[in-house]
């Protein structure tokens, strides 16, 4: 399994996309995001449904989508696949070529590529890897382009793809160093979804690539509070806590 994490996160792409900007979906955006990441999932489907004028249409796909995600991961049965694959294949299919049409394209492509990765079909996942890229490069034009000084979300996946391009490709692109340290700097940011995405991806850099489980530990402990309800969150804690105990002389 953690080999399967770590090729999904060098081709994972933003799942979502400024959600705090200065818009009126930023609240509800935040109080259905803690309900997913809690895993209280019929409450976050209530509450999606009942803020969906107040999201907007992108807002409230985005979080539809993250939502059947975890319900899948979460409890793995063939009604939660089922849901998720039909948004997916929604958001991937998408003909509408405006900046939100193609970054709802692009989401639907990662998720799409996190599922074939996760039943190890391999060769999928690198047909989507393509899609990705390509859709990735004109994709981050557009977010340029309509937010000034890019999203924060966007840079912190690209930082993210970067770190593991150069680790599995040593002489591409920016340092190693480099972009887990703009990573880092994203973990005490501001931003709800950003703050808490980059210390889960960053935990799981450093339990499962850097091997320091200790360092870790940290990042863990910060979600296992925020979100108490998580038990994802909870037993990545609980390893952390063991492998940096055993690791002691």
């Amino acid at each position: 399994m953690p080999g399967k994490f770590l090729f999904a996160l060098l081709f994972f792409i933003p799942t979502s996309f400024n959600v705090y900007a200065k818009d009126s979906g930023a609240k509800p955006a935040q109080q259905v995001f803690t309900l997913i990441y809690n895993q209280q999932f019929d409450r976050a489907s209530q509450v999606l449904a009942a803020k969906k004028d107040s999201l907007g249409n992108f807002y409230s796909g985005i979080l539809a989508l993250d939502l059947a995600w975890w319900k899948y991961i979460s409890r793995n049965n063939r009604d939660d696949l089922d849901q998720f694959a039909r948004i997916a294949g929604e958001y991937r299919s998408s003909g509408d070529n405006s900046a939100d049409g193609k970054i709802k394209r692009l989401i639907g492509l990662n998720y799409s590529l996190r599922y074939e990765i996760m039943q190890a079909n391999f060769f999928k996942a690198g047909i989507l890897h393509l899609k990705i890229k390509s859709q990735l490069r004109e994709t981050g034009r557009l977010v340029a382009e309509n937010n000034p000084g890019p999203a924060k979300l966007f840079e912190l996946y690209r930082n993210l793809f970067y770190y593991f391009e150069k680790r599995y490709l040593p002489f591409s692109g920016t340092p190693k160093s480099e972009a887990l340290a703009v990573l880092e700097s994203y973990s005490s940011d501001e931003d709800l979804i950003v703050n808490s995405l980059a210390n889960y991806f960053i935990g799981k850099i450093y339990l499962e690539v850097e091997r320091q489980p200790g360092k870790a530990l940290n990042y863990f402990e910060i979600l296992s509070a925020r979100f108490p309800g998580n038990e994802i969150f909870k037993g990545l804690t609980q390893s952390c806590s063991q492998k940096s105990q055993s690791h002691k002389p």
